[in-house]
């Protein structure tokens, strides 16, 4: 390149993801306090904080290709709730989408396979932040990040006007801010400039309720416990069917030949005998959690 002429930034991927691993951090507590849907059980900041301790955790910044691909989908399946169910498939998604073809490109490849892991996908959630960044229009990477940011955040914004929940409560959707927290450590990683000044995901200088710790459990009014269990050799799409019949909130991520299931369910032991029937046995791997209002505030 002739001297002079400036050179166009590249992806530091494995810099991004310990960027937003610092942002989700010291932005938890409020994603937390956000969280209203499906339950509001006040643990989105904390499980997508977990999804991506996990992914940072295996990974090198020589990593390249294919392993580092490899490496995003085995941090991915320590992935909890939906929302760090749904952040795993569209890291794992971004990542392949960046190293296969192209910055805009993996945008649209994460929108598409965390839509893909949902059963029944809801609009103004973390589905409609992550649509709207794949809206954004070729570019150079600054440009192309930024506006993948700007449509992001706009979309967040409008997240209670989708969702009467949202409104009802005056929150944005919890994932959709954890999301935009992304876009945000992107930005950070190819500008060199930080992102509290761009009013990141509409959590800087805001004032947010203290958590409701004195609601009881949800049994009594909704899905009260949480099952989650990982499978191999299972067809997804009978999968995703079987739980659609035992209960609600239903996410089945992929990596490989390995599935997560998550599902929110009212009664644990009828549901249990029901996975148990679908799938031949009780998983070795089935985590059995309560949904608290309270939920993990941290």
């Amino acid at each position: 390149m002739p001297d002079g002429v400036a050179r166009e930034p590249e992806i530091d991927l494995v810099g991004s993801l310990i960027t937003y691993r610092g942002l989700l951090a010291e932005h938890q507590r409020a994603l937390n306090v956000m969280n209203v849907f499906p339950v509001a059980d006040s643990d989105t900041g904390t499980n997508m904080l977990r999804t991506v301790d996990a992914v940072v955790e295996l990974l090198d910044p020589t990593m390249v290709g294919k392993e580092l691909v490899a490496a995003v989908g085995r941090g991915a399946l320590e992935g909890r709730g939906n929302s760090g169910l749904l952040l795993g498939q569209y890291l794992r998604g971004f990542t392949s989408g960046l190293l296969d073809d192209n910055l805009r490109s993996a945008f649209g490849h994460g929108a598409a396979l965390a839509r893909k892991a949902v059963s029944s996908p809801v609009e103004g959630t973390f589905l409609s932040v992550a649509d709207a960044a794949a809206q954004c229009s070729d570019g150079e990477v600054v440009a192309l990040i930024a506006d993948a940011r700007g449509r992001a955040s706009a979309a967040l914004a409008r997240t209670p006007l989708q969702l009467p929940v949202l409104a009802d409560a005056g929150v944005l959707d919890s994932g959709g801010a954890g999301l935009c927290l992304f876009f945000d450590a992107l930005w950070e990683t190819v500008s060199g400039l930080s992102a509290s000044g761009l009013e990141p995901a509409g959590l800087v200088a805001t004032e947010w309720p203290e958590p409701r710790n004195d609601e009881p459990e949800l049994a009594d009014h909704g899905p009260g416990f949480e099952l989650q269990f990982s499978v191999n050799g299972v067809d997804r799409a009978m999968l995703m069917d079987a739980l659609e019949g035992i209960g609600q909130s239903v996410v089945v991520a992929e990596t490989g030949d390995v599935l997560l299931a998550h599902v929110h369910v009212t009664s644990i032991g009828p549901a249990i005998v029901d996975l148990a029937d679908v799938l031949g046995g009780v998983p070795s791997s089935l985590e059995v959690e309560p949904l608290l209002a309270s939920g993990p505030e941290q």
